[in-house]
């Protein structure tokens, strides 16, 4: 028991975000925020839907590649629903890609879906 317990510190400890009280902000059940692909500990700041926008208008990759993704997340978008920037930091062993960042899209407890517009290392944008 005791080496399950030290396997999931470890596990949770290798998330590539760092761990947050946020998800008391959302007032979700731990097992529900558990299912986001983006963790809650990767969310840094709400977006209003424009701040969103600008978000992947400059990140560094290109809008061509990005833009059905994007299209495709701002159209679930409802009055109540939230965006949230996210960023996560460079874990070898869990997203070889480098950095990411981008938008994820919240709507009750549920994450409806994310887009990345950023990549690269630590401390790039």
């Amino acid at each position: 028991m005791t080496l399950r317990l030290l396997f999931v510190a470890i596990l949770l400890g290798c998330s590539g975000c760092v761990t947050s009280s946020i998800e008391d902000s959302f007032g979700c059940p731990d097992d529900l925020i558990a299912d986001w692909e983006i963790t809650a500990g990767c969310l840094d700041r709400p977006l209003a839907p424009e701040q969103a926008h600008r978000v992947v208008l400059t990140g560094n990759l290109p809008i061509d590649e990005i833009r059905d993704r994007w299209e495709s997340l701002h159209d679930q978008w409802q009055v109540g629903d939230q965006y949230w920037f996210y960023s996560q930091r460079e874990e070898p062993l869990i997203n070889a890609t480098g950095a990411r960042e981008g938008v994820v899209l919240i709507r009750g407890c549920t994450q409806l879906g994310f887009v990345t517009t950023s990549i690269g290392k630590e401390g790039e944008s």
